[in-house]
């Protein structure tokens, strides 16, 4: 099974098994990034699989709340931490 696969599987059984919760996988060399079914559905995202995902999620966050989400996103592109919790 080659890499690609097997974080797949992996994503498929952490997205089947957490039901109420959101679960996203980022790869940051690429920039792309796959979402939750029920993510997708309740964010009204376009699809699972996605490109430049903070573009889209800031439609999705108040205005006032946007510098922090961009602080957010930069600490965890620069390793600062090793998540993102808005």
């Amino acid at each position: 099974m080659d890499k690609t696969a097997l974080i797949g599987k992996i994503f498929e059984a952490f997205a089947n098994s957490t039901k109420g919760r959101y679960v996203f996988l980022n790869d940051l060399e690429s920039g792309k990034s796959r979402w939750s079914k029920n993510c997708v559905e309740d964010f009204g995202l376009p699809c699972e699989v996605m490109e430049n995902a903070s573009e889209i999620w800031e439609e999705h966050i108040h205005p006032s709340d946007r510098a922090r989400y961009h602080q957010s996103i930069e600490d965890m592109f620069a390793g600062r931490c090793v998540g993102h919790d808005m």
